[in-house]
């Protein structure tokens, strides 16, 4: 990661140690709160998905995958035998965006 000069502030992400943002003027302050916005049109979790108001079409992206995972065989429900290790999953979400920046589709994938 770079080194702050003595004139930038730092500026971590919240929650998050992947990332750090370095301003020098207030108009850099403007575009941190600018992506901020634009990135909470994708739901970071699916209890956060189920609270939009959008929750039909995320929910429909999600039958979607889960239809593409069986019927490519990728998995099948089976009790889990004792003493196995399960592996935990996740749903990442994605607004696919036009040229125009309107969302024309969600997608939704199950992540390992």
């Amino acid at each position: 990661m770079p080194t702050p000069n003595a004139n930038e502030e730092v500026f971590k992400g919240v929650g998050q140690s992947d990332w750090m943002m370095l301003a020098e003027s207030e108009e850099e302050y403007v575009l941190v709160a600018e992506i901020s916005e634009m990135e909470a049109l994708e739901p970071r979790s699916l209890a956060e998905a189920k609270s939009r108001p959008d929750w039909p079409l995320l929910e429909k992206a999600i039958e979607e995958e889960l239809a593409l995972l069986k019927a490519a065989g990728t998995w099948k429900l089976v009790n889990a035998p004792e003493g196995a290790n399960i592996v935990g999953s996740k749903w990442v979400f994605r607004a696919k965006k036009d040229a125009s920046r309107n969302i024309v589709q969600y997608k939704a994938r199950l992540v390992v």
